[in-house]
């Protein structure tokens, strides 16, 4: 990259974000990163991602816990990174990408992308797509994609589509498709234990 004798650049400060209110003074002044690193639980919703015309990315970090509804889609312009041991709880139509080793628990009709070591537990609707690590722990009617060493624990009635080296464990009524759907191991519903 070449810079121009009369372009001086100024390093800006990566001060992390702890509240709601962080966040929006740090996008009405127009940022493109917003990193969130907080010791206490942080609840975002609609509003939160509101009123901005740039492209933007929020990285979720350290052992941060965030929890976020959405009741309408964002643009595409806006991203949702979990990253390092992060735990963030999604619900709506939150989308998010998961990495290194971060937990994200999704609900309703979220769509969560796993990378890396990171951990997706997913509930009703949800879609994930998971890659390299990943585990995922499937309920409900949720539908998973695995490549790589993606490793799924899927029950209910989820639908488990599994490529390369991906494998699966999965109790009866779970449906699994794809090219590596050889790599299943059916578990037998626990046998219900009589009190006396």
């Amino acid at each position: 990259m070449t810079t121009h004798a009369h372009v001086q650049r100024t390093p800006r400060t990566k001060t992390p974000c702890r509240s709601a209110a962080d966040i929006r003074f740090r996008l009405s002044a127009g940022a493109r990163t917003i990193i969130i690193d907080t010791d206490r639980v942080l609840e975002l919703e609609d509003s939160n991602f509101a009123g901005t015309t740039q492209s933007w990315t929020m990285r979720i970090t350290g052992v941060s816990q965030v929890r976020i509804n959405l009741v309408k889609k964002l643009p595409q312009r806006i991203t949702i990174v979990a990253t390092d041991a992060s735990t963030v709880q999604a619900t709506g139509v939150t989308e998010l990408h998961a990495y290194t080793s971060a937990t994200v628990d999704a609900f309703d009709d979220c769509k969560v992308t796993g990378h890396n070591n990171s951990t997706i537990n997913a509930c009703d609707r949800v879609v994930v797509i998971a890659s390299e690590n990943t585990t995922v722990n499937a309920y409900d009617a949720s539908t998973v994609h695995a490549a790589g060493y993606a490793t799924v624990n899927a029950t209910d009635h989820t639908r488990v589509v599994l490529h390369d080296n991906a494998s699966a464990v999965a109790q009866r009524g779970v449906t699994v498709h794809g090219p590596s759907r050889r790599n299943l191991t059916l578990r037998s519903p626990e046998p219900t234990q009589s009190v006396r």
